[in-house]
């Protein structure tokens, strides 16, 4: 069996029950919390094969509104909420695209030096490599967020903050939360940490969220390069949960500031190279 496969069978087993304790008339609490816990699981599997295409084709078909068929098409490919762009007088933004082009140009700046980097080196070389590689993946994200929103702006739509300076982060919590990558966040809260949150157990829904991003990134990984390099991946996103967590029983946002940047920073120097690996082995560096 496939993983594909195997992802489809549980997708539609998970429907299964769900729609089985929907339609029963005689529904004990036990048979409500498994409903609940079916539908809330094929939703999270549905995620992590389909992506972002699917949960915005789900949040069509949740949100009461009508929408345009040309609406529908162009919400579904958006990396962002289209619902909540505003329409606004078609300017050049200069600011966003030197921003962009900067990052841009240490993009390529990074991508060519681990590209000419001998291998060998020593532990000398892997920590430059990491420190490269974690640069890269920074300045890719930032620049196709300001370059994205110049474009729409041009065309007078929008589009609010999708990255929000994350290296000015004084705790894990606070980069992950509230500056990395915001379009990805507001999904992973709406359908992994919102379900448990309302049902009062708001760190089993910090802990999907984290596991849902994991899923995710190692599938993305695995389709490139395989399974174990894809484990080391998914590994990365965990641990950063259960940083999270640690870091709220230790009240790391309350510490001064400069304190609080130096948490932030040791973590991440001692996780990320799970995460640069095997990033820079999907793009063959």
């Amino acid at each position: 069996m496939t993983l594909s496969l195997f992802h489809a069978t549980l997708l539609l087993v998970l429907l299964a029950l769900a729609v089985a304790v929907c339609v029963s008339k005689r529904r004990s609490r036990a048979a409500q919390k498994l409903g609940v816990v079916s539908a809330w699981g094929a939703q999270f599997v549905a995620l992590l094969v389909e992506g972002p295409p699917f949960v915005r084709a789900l949040d069509l078909y949740r949100d009461p509104e009508r929408y345009s068929l040309a609406f529908r098409y162009w919400f579904i490919g958006t990396v962002f909420d289209g619902r909540k762009v505003a329409r606004v007088r078609p300017q050049i933004e200069w600011k966003l695209l030197a921003r962009g082009g900067a990052f841009l140009a240490l993009f390529c700046v990074c991508f060519w030096l681990i590209r000419e980097q001998r291998p060998g080196g020593g532990l000398a070389a892997l920590l430059i490599r990491w420190l490269l590689g974690a640069a890269l993946a920074y300045a890719f994200v930032d620049c196709a967020a300001h370059f994205l929103r110049a474009i729409y702006a041009a065309l007078g739509v929008g589009v609010g903050p999708m990255h929000c300076t994350p290296i000015l982060s004084r705790t894990v919590q606070e980069f992950w939360g509230e500056r990395w990558n915001r379009p990805v966040h507001e999904l992973l809260t709406r359908y992994c940490f919102a379900p448990f949150a309302r049902r009062r157990r708001p760190r089993v829904g910090v802990f999907m969220a984290f596991a849902g991003s994991a899923g995710i990134h190692f599938w993305m990984t695995y389709a490139a390069i395989g399974v174990w390099l894809a484990l080391v991946m998914g590994a990365f996103f965990l641990l950063h949960g259960a940083i999270v967590l640690v870091e709220r029983r230790m009240r790391v946002a309350r510490w001064r500031g400069p304190w609080g940047r130096a948490w932030t920073i040791g973590c991440f120097t001692l996780t990320t190279p799970l995460f640069v690996e095997p990033g820079l082995r999907v793009l063959e560096l």
